[in-house]
């Protein structure tokens, strides 16, 4: 599903004011709609990925920049992954391509526009905590930070094994039914092979997996 808006008129406030209704925390949606309608963006709802929460595609012939969020996301998660690609987009949007992704610029524009939403209405007392951490030094991605993730799960009451917690050499799977071995750590990722087709891949420690024994055909 596909949200989308030219912004900067009172109309853009009502039209996303009544898309994120059911997708983040009540008390949070003025101030996001206020983001969201600062200019011509299109608002992806996709499939759940196992590599990333949400992603920012600046345009290129496109009028509209598109921001994917995951649609599985409980509403304090897709509101923290929101304002994280709403801030690439404004970075973009305000120095071009040449910075950083994750430079001072994009750290600086994303403190500004989360803080005003970190509050006991729109974030549980747990995660405040977790999120005033975060932002001492916030991280590329969300997903990166797992002290972070696993408050979000615990806010959303979820008791999930993730890759950080699967033994080196194990056999693993994603919630995509794909099936890895555990190799090694590249500091928040693991590198793992698909067991299908031998390739590597490097998979976030805070991806949600369920661990597998091996096969003997696979020892």
């Amino acid at each position: 599903m596909r949200f989308r808006h030219l912004g900067q008129n009172h109309d853009a406030l009502e039209y996303w004011s009544f898309c994120l209704r059911d997708l983040i925390p009540a008390a949070a949606i003025d101030h996001t709609t206020r983001l969201l309608s600062e200019g011509p963006i299109t608002l992806h709802l996709s499939k759940p990925r196992s590599t990333k929460l949400g992603h920012f595609k600046r345009s290129n012939s496109s009028t509209y920049s598109e921001i994917s969020i995951n649609r599985d996301l409980g509403k304090q998660r897709f509101l923290f992954t929101l304002v994280h690609e709403l801030a690439h987009w404004k970075a973009y949007r305000n120095y071009g391509r040449m910075i950083k992704p994750h430079g001072v610029e994009w750290k600086s524009l994303f403190k500004q526009m989360i803080l005003p939403t970190v509050d006991d209405e729109v974030f549980d007392q747990e995660l405040i905590k977790a999120i005033i951490a975060h932002l001492k030094s916030p991280k590329a991605a969300s997903c990166s930070d797992p002290v972070l993730q696993r408050a979000f799960d615990r806010s959303e009451g979820l008791d999930i094994m993730t890759l950080d917690s699967v033994p080196i050499g194990s056999r693993f799977q994603l919630k995509n039914g794909r099936s890895f071995i555990k190799e090694l750590k590249k500091r928040t990722r693991f590198l793992c092979i698909e067991i299908d087709t031998g390739r590597r891949f490097l998979i976030p420690g805070i991806a949600p997996v369920i661990e597998r024994s091996l096969e003997k055909d696979e020892i």
